[in-house]
């Protein structure tokens, strides 16, 4: 399917404030240059509507040189940041990328997620394990358990359901070692954390053993 009957013309519009409006006004006066440099402060700052808008103008070579990678990038970010319409976008996206820029892929987003994290956002460890599932060379569904059962135990929405089909098919010692592994991991991002949740203080983050 090609990419502009997935995200093409239907830009993502939900309601945001003046720049966010400008860049929307300038896609529409044709001028591209000014939409990505609107789109990409807003990108930068956490904007998923923005993000996803940032990797249709890239994708298509649209007021910045066309670049598959950086492409695929904002659509992922847009995914991760919680907007369904970036999931087709970014799988469509990282299709056409070859083994060694999907890789880099998964390393700048784990990256991301990891900063993200340290500042107490936990909806970044549900994002950890959707990187692991999807963008892994070999995907280790252990290790995707471990990030969402932490993302699960401080309320992220949809950690949970994905903690319980990935344990699925987990055996038992390697659910058991996967538990362990997301101990250790509350443990260490409570410590480093700048906005570390009561449970942190309640003595459950450091694990047994």
């Amino acid at each position: 399917m090609a990419f502009a009957a997935i995200c093409g013309p239907a830009w993502s519009e939900a309601p945001r404030g003046s720049d966010f409006a400008a860049a929307m006004a300038a896609i529409e006066a044709g001028d591209a240059a000014t939409a990505v440099a609107l789109f990409g402060d807003l990108a930068a700052a956490g904007d998923p509507a923005a993000q996803l808008n940032l990797a249709v103008l890239t994708a298509r070579g649209e007021g910045v040189p066309q670049n598959d990678a950086a492409a695929a990038y904002w659509a992922w970010r847009a995914r991760l940041g919680g907007l369904a319409a970036a999931v087709s976008a970014s799988d469509h996206l990282t299709g056409r990328l070859g083994p060694e820029a999907r890789a880099a892929l998964a390393r700048r987003l784990r990256d991301d997620l990891s900063a993200i994290a340290e500042t107490g956002s936990a909806w970044a460890f549900l994002g950890m394990a959707r990187v692991e599932l999807a963008l892994a060379e070999r995907p280790d569904p252990a290790r995707a358990y471990a990030a969402a059962a932490l993302a699960a135990a401080l309320d992220v929405r949809g950690a949970a359901a994905l903690r319980d089909a990935l344990a699925v098919d987990l055996t038992q010692a390697a659910r058991s070692a996967a538990q362990a592994e997301a101990a250790a991991l509350f443990a260490g991002w409570c410590a480093r954390t700048t906005r570390a949740p009561a449970s942190c203080a309640a003595g459950t983050a450091t694990p047994a053993g």
